[in-house]
């Protein structure tokens, strides 16, 4: 058996070890949630999607896909609009009044 010289794994063809050593010397993917390494970049996006959404700017964090892209702008100073009921950040007006007729116009009935 030949050992891997960067783990304890055992081979008996040389062909498998050097497969296995390239995966030492490849660049890897940490999650930042959970610390999870990956060799491959798309499973790792795909991974971090299943935790959730963090901010690279400050330390927000949400499972929603549209809500990071809405706080994200607010590092960016484009938002001007915001909801009077619960303080969502907007950058176009009529996504306000959108929002005001699907969120809480629904709450009151």
């Amino acid at each position: 058996h030949m050992k891997c010289p960067y783990c304890n794994c055992a081979f008996r063809r040389r062909d498998d070890l050097r497969t296995h050593c390239r995966k030492h010397k490849a660049p890897y993917f940490l999650c930042s949630i959970c610390f999870k390494t990956f060799s491959d970049e798309s499973l790792w996006k795909a991974h971090e999607q299943d935790h959730g959404f963090m901010c690279d700017v400050c330390d927000f964090f949400t499972r929603d896909k549209e809500e990071i892209a809405t706080h994200k702008l607010t590092h960016l100073q484009l938002i001007t609009y915001k909801c009077d009921v619960c303080s969502k950040l907007f950058n176009k007006k009529r996504f306000v009044t959108r929002h005001m007729k699907q969120v809480h116009m629904k709450q009151q009935c």
